[in-house]
């Protein structure tokens, strides 16, 4: 997430998928912003907008994403700039941008999150259409479903991924999401798998 983005229309799909998707339930934002210069009270006032807290630990490091992760006892929004990155090969730019599949799927199975949802904002598909980021999202959760990993995406013009080391939760949390939201269960990848 960065401060010049704020208040696109990403951020209220944010908020409802949030809501929806878990809602009596606590959640907690990594915004994952790496600014050397950060933007004064930007991660609380966005964390305030999603209604929900900011994850504990040091959020400023890159370096210390999964420990952050890991320690998180909430559902946690994981809201890289770009998203999930399911290539070994390093993206351009650095990974200040990117969750790694091999970053997410630590925080997911850490033993405080193994009944938690983790939510990623995932923009990194290059101007393609539907049926392409549809595949492409569905490759990542292969990937992410060997590390035994269950997830669901919600393919739109940008991508959504929820996981969960426990399929109960991710069921659960999915049916919730279509009973609320009556989003057509053609935009969803992975659900009922």
């Amino acid at each position: 997430m960065r401060p010049e983005l704020f208040g696109d229309s990403y951020d209220f799909v944010k908020r409802d998928l949030i809501h929806w998707l878990a809602p009596a339930e606590e959640w907690a934002t990594h915004p994952m912003y790496f600014d050397e210069e950060p933007e004064p009270d930007f991660v609380a006032i966005h964390a305030a907008f999603l209604g929900i807290a900011v994850a504990e630990g040091n959020i400023a490091d890159r370096d210390s994403v999964i420990a952050v992760g890991e320690h998180c006892p909430q559902h946690l929004l994981l809201d890289p700039d770009t998203g999930l990155w399911a290539s070994t090969k390093r993206p351009n730019g650095g990974w200040d941008k990117h969750i790694r599949i091999g970053e997410l799927a630590q925080i997911a199975q850490a033993p405080l999150r193994q009944d938690k949802l983790t939510l990623v904002f995932d923009q990194s598909y290059s101007r393609t259409g539907d049926k392409e980021r549809r595949v492409l999202a569905w490759n990542k959760l292969e990937r992410l479903r060997e590390r035994r990993i269950y997830g669901v995406a919600y393919v739109s013009h940008a991508v959504f991924i929820w996981v969960s080391a426990n399929t109960d939760t991710l069921t659960r949390a999915t049916q919730w999401l279509l009973n609320c939201s009556h989003l057509p269960i053609h935009r969803f990848v992975g659900y009922g798998i």
